[in-house]
């Protein structure tokens, strides 16, 4: 990311599940633009309005407002932070952390500038989404059964996405991979959006 590109926008979501690496971009940003530095929670309703409350005041100094995973918040919350990012203050910026772009909102996505940094292969390598395709539907259902809270649940799908999308780009590209993408994203989204984990799950095994 050059100078000019963050001299230059007001949003940016850093994707990736190295801290360091997340927190070395996060610095860089700041720096470059000269801002002050205060965290927000995005996660639920409640929390966008507090943002809100801060966002109505005169803030003469540039100014960044730092919210970690956005990828975790509520579609509900998503969308009214969304307002805020539409028509920010002149002296604010926005840095949005995520661990991958796919359980981030559309709307959200195409106004800030994407930075993905590093992944740690121990979380996720291409070799997992190997693994999972030879699976037998048994055997993915017994898999994914082991799930049961929403924030695992969550984390499982996100990382079967990154290494999906890994195995797409150093293999070659086949229908079945593109499909089984398309479903796991399909079911992040139901999964953000409060759908019963372990029926989601399930279905997800069954689908692909």
């Amino acid at each position: 990311m050059s100078r000019d590109n963050i001299l230059r926008m007001h949003a940016y979501l850093i994707v990736g599940n190295n801290q360091i690496s997340i927190d070395k971009e996060v610095r860089l940003i700041v720096k470059k633009t000269k801002s002050d530095f205060i965290e927000f929670p995005v996660a639920k309703v409640k929390d966008t309005r507090e943002l809100g409350k801060y966002l109505k005041l005169s803030i003469n100094s540039k100014t960044a407002i730092f919210i970690k995973n956005i990828d975790k918040s509520t579609t509900e919350a998503s969308n009214a932070f969304l307002k805020n990012l539409e028509e920010p203050q002149k002296n604010i910026i926005f840095i949005l952390t995520a661990r991958n772009e796919y359980g981030v909102i559309p709307t959200i996505l195409s106004r800030c500038q994407l930075i993905r940094t590093g992944y740690q292969d121990t979380l996720t390598n291409k070799n997992d989404a190997k693994s999972f395709l030879t699976l037998t539907v048994a055997e993915k259902l017994l898999e994914v059964s082991k799930i049961k809270a929403r924030d695992e649940a969550i984390s499982y799908m996100q990382n079967l996405i990154s290494s999906l999308h890994l195995l797409l780009i150093g293999e070659v590209p086949t229908i079945r991979i593109s499909k089984v993408i398309s479903e796991a994203q399909n079911t992040l989204k139901a999964l953000n959006a409060n759908g019963n984990v372990n029926l989601q799950l399930a279905n997800f095994a069954i689908s692909i």
